[in-house]
């Protein structure tokens, strides 16, 4: 058998942050900066396509409800002999069950959630507080004047 080994091509940036080269942090915080400005400045289109996808997801989920409905109808009137208004209460009043069971369940729920939530985030503040107490002080100055110019040309360059 032959096997190909693929290398493992190394990062362009360290895993650790302190060890990063000014060169490297520039071009790191400037791609943040980059794709900032771009969403900024295509805000109103990447918001229409995120609604066009939206509405033609709820278009088709309304669509699978509306033939799943007309089946169950069509079921109830020819098993049951009920006529129309019937079969829409027995599917309504089963579908209003269907949702209150469903709200019990995220109302169950929801403590485990926020737990995991705020575990994670509080990780991942004292990841970051760490990361910031390990780095020198002229680091976190270089960092902290990046991100002001940054923020400055992001602001001034902006269409209004």
């Amino acid at each position: 058998m032959n096997f190909v080994h693929f290398k493992k091509t190394p990062s362009p940036l360290p895993p650790n942050k302190k060890q990063e080269t000014d060169s490297q942090m520039l071009i790191r915080i400037s791609r943040k900066f980059i794709l900032v400005f771009i969403f900024i400045l295509m805000f109103d289109t990447l918001l229409d396509v995120f609604l066009g996808v939206l509405d033609l997801l709820f278009e088709g989920i309304h669509i699978l409800i509306e033939a799943i409905e007309y089946s169950i109808e069509v079921i109830l009137e020819l098993t049951l002999n009920t006529d129309h208004q019937s079969s829409e209460m027995i599917i309504v009043n089963s579908a209003i069950i269907f949702f209150l069971y469903i709200l019990y369940l995220v109302y169950k729920s929801i403590p485990k959630l926020y737990s995991k939530l705020s575990s994670s985030f509080s990780r991942y503040l004292d990841r970051k507080i760490a990361d910031w107490q390990e780095l020198s002080l002229s680091h976190k100055i270089k960092l902290i004047t990046l991100y002001s110019i940054c923020s400055v040309c992001l602001i001034l360059f902006l269409p209004i």
